[in-house]
């Protein structure tokens, strides 16, 4: 009896270093942020390969998959606003008054 104690012991104690081994490996190939610029919108990472080669990225934000929820209330807000009125500048001698007296 005495002997498959120990043995569980033994058994559970490998088990332990094997996962903790396991959990170190994923936790050196987890990305890891390292540097924010301008509230996020540079962001460098690192993170170890499969091979073990250490590779370090620097991402620039240039949209949103999902924008903040006051951003997207204030476009909503203006889209949904219908202009009164559209102008823009004529070429010279193109007012729409003239147009054919060339």
């Amino acid at each position: 009896m005495a002997q498959s104690a120990e043995f569980k012991a033994r058994a559970k104690e490998a088990d332990r270093k094997r996962k903790l081994a396991a959990w170190a490996e994923r936790k050196l190939r987890c990305p890891r942020a390292f540097g924010f610029e301008k509230d996020g919108e540079y962001l460098s990472v690192e993170f170890n390969r499969e091979n073990g080669e250490r590779v370090i990225a620097e991402y620039r934000r240039i949209g949103w998959a999902r924008p903040p929820a006051d951003l997207a209330r204030d476009l909503i807000r203006r889209l949904n606003t219908v202009p009164v009125a559209v102008s823009y500048p004529y070429p010279r001698g193109e007012r729409p008054d003239n147009r054919g007296s060339r």
